[in-house]
């Protein structure tokens, strides 16, 4: 590789560099709230008490992110250090919102007033409005509520960033040195057809059918208590959900040699084969066979490819 993986762990101010790595995963996706790393390390020690993970390529900085599972083992006199890790915008998902009406938000409300959030930052959007929150519902789930509402995309990350309104301009990946490229299409989260009760009670007030899995034969009808998010149109409520069902169900991607810092809302250029389309999802893997980046994008209502 053009230059090395570089790994550090520990606590803020205070980080120790894990020199010898044998393995590395890391995944960006553009519906999964946060990066995520796998790393497996040879090392005689490693500080145990670490709370945060640092990855560089060279010195650009790859991915920073909360220590989710460390675990130092000795086997066959060979000593092993295997990381877990998801960037600080999962915790988002792991904190709750208060239930009921919450009036006069702003994305930067929403992030900032109720919980303090290390590394999180946030896009600069200025609407302002009104967010009904169901109980059990996370932070995440607010913001993705917000961001349909105002920008009608749904939200994703790049690093530790928050971006609600839809990529329109971001890098373009030139790919070359191409090991593998194709196609897939997966229909496991598609639902067919929604139903939804009205303020009353009365079911199946509410009807939506989705276009894209009926003519595939799939029967997956979901009812549901009125969404009080969407009140201000409750058909909204079934057709965000139709919508984020088909998420990813048609990919095209390309596997290639070599290091592409590629983010969600890049775009990436492949010969004939991919035109400056979306990057949503990413996976920088080193082992064995090297260090390679894999990039896919996806048309699935959110997304469309060229």
């Amino acid at each position: 590789m053009s230059a090395p993986l570089r790994l550090f762990l520990g606590r803020t101010g205070a980080f120790t560099e894990i020199p010898q790595i044998l393995s590395m995963q890391l995944e960006r996706e553009a519906y999964t709230p946060y990066e995520s790393l796998n790393v497996l390390c040879r090392t005689a020690q490693a500080p145990m008490d670490a709370n945060e993970v640092i990855v560089l390529h060279g010195d650009l900085p790859v991915y920073q992110g909360l220590v989710d599972v460390l675990r130092l083992e000795t086997a066959q006199r060979v000593q092993l250090l295997r990381i877990a890790s998801k960037g600080f915008t999962s915790l988002l998902t792991q904190n709750e919102l208060a239930p009921g009406l919450h009036t006069q938000q702003t994305l930067q409300t929403l992030i900032e007033s109720y919980y303090t959030f290390p590394h999180v930052t946030y896009e600069n959007y200025p609407g302002t409005g009104y967010l009904y929150v169901n109980p059990g519902s996370s932070l995440w789930d607010g913001v993705a509520s917000f961001a349909y509402q105002f920008t009608g995309h749904y939200p994703y990350v790049r690093g530790n960033g928050i971006y609600v309104t839809a990529p329109s301009d971001g890098t373009l990946h030139k790919v070359t040195d191409l090991l593998a490229l194709g196609e897939e299409r997966d229909t496991r989260r598609m639902v067919s057809h929604l139903h939804m009760e009205d303020i009353s009670g009365t079911p199946d007030a509410y009807r939506e059918t989705n276009a894209l899995a009926v003519p595939q034969q799939i029967v997956r009808h979901r009812h549901l208590s009125l969404d009080r998010t969407f009140l201000y149109a409750p058909e909204e409520a079934l057709r965000w959900r139709i919508r984020f069902s088909n998420r990813g169900q048609y990919a095209k991607y390309v596997r290639a040699a070599g290091f592409y810092d590629a983010r969600i809302g890049d775009r990436v250029q492949a010969g004939t084969w991919m035109h400056a389309d979306t990057v949503c999802r990413v996976r920088i893997v080193f082992g064995a066979e090297g260090l390679q980046t894999q990039i896919w994008s996806y048309d699935d209502g959110f997304y469309t490819l060229s």
